[in-house]
């Protein structure tokens, strides 16, 4: 949907005039019709505009936008995933070596036992 005429559209097709369009979303009548020109507004800008026309943002936004958006949004995620596989990664390691020190201890407690004959209630030599 990108070209400088989608706000002016949508305004038509909900039969709201550019002097509702100013008040509704609090700038002057000359600010207004600079939106509805305007091929670059700001996010903040844009947000205001969705809202008022009770419409998604993507409605408005220029299509180039939105691509490069998601794209940057899948780097984004692409990163999460290797830092979330990074932490997954150290934390196995970390359960592996107290695998390790429990599996010590259970041996060392087993020459203990070895080592010490309960039925005759001493040492063993």
């Amino acid at each position: 949907m990108a070209g400088k005429y989608i706000i002016r559209n949508l305004l038509k097709e909900k039969g709201i005039s550019v002097e509702q369009f100013a008040d509704g979303i609090g700038k002057s009548l000359p600010r207004a019709y600079e939106i509805i020109r305007a091929k670059n507004l700001r996010l903040q800008t844009l947000e205001t505009v969705a809202n008022y026309l009770k419409v998604d943002l993507s409605e408005i936004l220029p299509k180039q936008i939105t691509e490069v958006s998601s794209n940057v949004d899948c780097k984004r995620l692409e990163i999460e995933v290797v830092s979330l596989k990074s932490l997954v990664s150290e934390k196995d390691s970390q359960i592996n070596y107290l695998q390790q020190i429990i599996n010590e201890k259970e041996r060392i407690i087993q020459l203990m036992l070895n080592v010490f004959d309960p039925q005759k209630n001493h040492v063993a030599h």
